[in-house]
């Protein structure tokens, strides 16, 4: 991104069509100020969007498909952190 003059502005979960997520990674071009969009997995935009320090956004009709948070319990992995769902 460095080597582009650009910047991942954010990342927004967008839909779901048959069982699949669908995301959306938008880019600035520092040179021109236009901003481009691209399809991604949501898997390979969250990294991304992690990795540069880029805000995530999911919109608001995929709640429909969200767990209670209380299913899960944080695990810590030295800096890192993940939910690991708890069975029932």
């Amino acid at each position: 991104m460095n080597r582009l003059d650009a910047v991942v502005e954010k990342v927004t979960i967008d839909a779901m069509i048959d069982g699949v997520y669908l995301a959306t990674i938008f880019i600035k071009d520092n040179r021109t100020n236009e901003t481009f969009q691209l399809d991604a997995r949501p898997s390979d935009a969250t990294a991304i969007a992690v990795r540069l320090g880029a805000p995530i956004y999911v919109a608001e009709h995929l709640v429909a498909y969200t767990e209670p948070l209380e299913n899960y319990r944080e695990l810590r992995l030295g800096t890192a952190s993940v939910l690991i769902r708890i069975s029932n």
